[in-house]
């Protein structure tokens, strides 16, 4: 199973959606739907995108849309190991991990926003990625800033990445104010657009700063779950754990692109999972925007591992507990 989906062909394409249909079977049995309060400045391209597509937020949308924008951020993950050099092989299987992952904590939640801002946090992650071999880094420091900050436009738990991002061009680049200035620049231009629309409309921009506010407050302190979903999290964590250990042991025989490129990774998924356990903003959908990080560390680890067997044992594991939790919950 595992050297299926490690392989780089074009039929794995097309089984990724089959087995997006397998995994998420409970958004067709149970689907849902996520409504965004109608009262609140927070989130407003995504408001704006319910304004013109009402169908995302019923049962149906939900129903429809999820399995592809969960394809479309699962390919944007499959493609970094190939340009950005972090696996020894091209592979699709960061891509297959993201889906079963995300399919025991996400399905319950419908078409969730958070969905529609990851796509945009993956793309600034390609963007500080492509900054290793970059010559020119103004642009994509720039691009960074301004990618996180229209994702958080649309989910407002992608705003605090831009920190996690900012701290960890310590690791990659030496540090220079003009990069973060730059960052800045590009993150304020699209909430200035904002504020501009909203003060044009007679809208109130304290009113604005408070709901933003409450926009980070909003999400319950701790994700309620069972027993079963704490101890495969658990699970994840520590194969995680082993995984990134394993990774940085590895560091010093891999070129420097690759190298600076985990540092990157490692740092930011550090400094995003500090900050969201730190803060109320830690919710059910935050696992989203973490697993792209959590996916490319289990597919090296998987890769990497030597023993005969061991490797594919634990895989099937892996997706066997992940389908038994899902089927019990």
């Amino acid at each position: 199973m595992l050297k299926l989906f490690s392989r780089n062909k074009l039929y794995i394409l097309a089984l990724m959606p089959i087995l997006a249909a397998i995994f998420w079977f409970r958004l067709y049995l149970y689907p849902s739907s996520v409504e965004v309060p109608t009262d609140l400045f927070y989130m407003p391209l995504y408001r704006f995108w319910v304004w013109l597509f009402p169908v995302f937020v019923t049962k149906l949308g939900s129903q429809i849309f999820t399995i592809p924008f969960l394809l479309i951020q699962a390919y944007i993950i499959a493609l970094f190991g190939t340009q950005h050099r972090l696996f020894d092989i091209r592979t699709f299987l960061p891509a297959t991990i993201f889906i079963v992952l995300s399919s025991v904590l996400i399905p319950s939640l419908g078409f969730h926003p958070a969905h529609m801002g990851n796509i945009f946090l993956l793309l600034a992650l390609n963007e500080f990625l492509k900054s290793s071999k970059s010559e020119n880094l103004f642009k994509p420091f720039f691009n960074i800033g301004f990618l996180l900050s229209i994702g958080s436009l649309f989910y407002i738990g992608i705003f605090p990445f831009f920190f996690a991002f900012l701290a960890s061009l310590l690791f990659v680049h030496p540090f220079n104010w003009r990069f973060w200035l730059v960052s800045f620049i590009g993150a304020i231009l699209p909430y200035t657009s904002y504020f501009a629309y909203v003060i044009i409309t007679n809208g109130n921009l304290l009113e604005l700063g408070i709901d933003i506010v409450l926009g980070h407050l909003l999400a319950d302190s701790l994700p309620k779950f069972n027993e079963t979903i704490y101890g495969y999290i658990a699970f994840i964590s520590l194969l995680n754990i082993l995984a990134i250990t394993r990774i940085i042991y590895s560091l010093p025989k891999r070129n420097i692109v690759t190298r600076r490129n985990y540092l990157s990774l490692i740092s930011i998924f550090a400094a995003s999972t500090i900050f969201f356990i730190s803060t109320p903003l830690l919710s059910i959908e935050i696992g989203l925007v973490i697993l792209p990080f959590v996916s490319i560390f289990l597919s090296e680890f998987f890769i990497r591992i030597k023993r005969r067997y061991f490797d594919e044992i634990l895989f099937i594991l892996v997706l066997v507990i992940s389908l038994m939790i899902i089927i019990l919950n």
